[in-house]
């Protein structure tokens, strides 16, 4: 237990403003033109408005992640994008880390290992705590929870982050690959691509540890920029579906939405002590959606 806490919690303590500026992403890892033009609208909109941390919320490297502790792969995914904006960026595994049909969980260690040499990509266990001045992160790893593995241990996690968050009157978030609602084609938690069951072990855990505790609870897996509240669903949590930094897909559900688009794009958090500004945005820095959360409300 000792060895877990050690590993599982890093309290990484942010050295930059009161306020925090979040980029967040996810699907990134294709290396095409989509990719590159999110990145650059990111340095671009860096250049005027605060950034000091990123969140990626999965699917690093596509097709299959990366095949041994040296592959290089991860320069050309990660690092060639994302080191120019001198941010670093909380990762959360997606399916595609770990291989496609079966899960190569050899392939998410590798990963981890090249945090070790580059201080932009944060991944010091598959699952763990960051802090900042406003904030308390727990990342998850819901690949994990998809195939039946590491409840218990990612549960006691999230309670752990939810009680400092508490203590400390900091806004809690949570950060997962895989959605609690999303209107693309992978559908909501427990019956992800329209099978009944499918991730019900995700819909638990976020019902049972992350609705009503966590303030935002971010994801990826759809290829969309999406937001909703969670009351739609009986979820008091805000729901942050980032997934289209490199390419989109359809909207094809009618969950009801805060907002939803099919474009290249990222979202942006303004974090201070007593409010969240939360901003979707395009390839060209143009606000596609805007919305102040204040504690107070929740």
């Amino acid at each position: 237990m000792r060895t877990y806490l050690f590993l599982a919690i890093c309290l990484a303590f942010s050295a930059y403003a009161k306020d925090d500026g979040i980029l967040i992403i996810g699907d990134t890892g294709k290396d095409n033109e989509g990719q590159a033009q999110v990145a650059d609208a990111m340095m671009n909109y860096c250049e005027s408005e605060l950034c000091n941390l990123g969140m990626l919320a999965g699917d690093v490297v596509y097709p299959t992640g990366v095949s041994s502790a040296d592959d290089p792969i991860l320069k050309t995914m990660f690092d060639k994008y994302y080191n120019q904006l001198k941010v670093p960026f909380l990762i959360s595994l997606g399916n595609h880390d770990y291989g496609t049909i079966t899960n190569d969980w050899k392939r998410g260690s590798y990963q981890l290992k090249h945090a070790v040499f580059n201080r932009y990509f944060v991944l010091p266990h598959y699952y763990y705590l960051h802090m900042t001045d406003n904030a308390v992160i727990a990342v998850i790893d819901t690949n994990r929870l998809f195939w039946f593995k590491d409840t218990s241990r990612m549960r006691n996690l999230i309670d752990m982050a939810y009680s400092l968050a508490k203590q400390q009157d900091k806004w809690f978030m949570v950060m997962g690959h895989h959605p609690y609602l999303s209107n693309g084609k992978h559908g909501n938690a427990g019956r992800y691509e329209g099978i009944p069951g499918i991730g019900w072990m995700i819909k638990d855990i976020i019902e049972d540890h992350v609705c009503g505790k966590a303030h935002f609870f971010i994801a990826g897996h759809e290829h969309l920029l999406q937001a909703f509240d969670g009351n739609v669903a009986g979820c008091n949590t805000q729901l942050i579906v980032s997934g289209a930094a490199a390419k989109v897909t359809k909207i094809e559900r009618d969950t009801p939405s805060l907002f939803e688009a099919a474009k290249l794009g990222y979202f942006y958090m303004k974090v201070d002590k007593e409010k969240v500004e939360v901003k979707a945005l395009d390839i060209d820095n143009k606000t596609l959606y805007q919305k102040t959360h204040f504690k107070a409300e929740f």
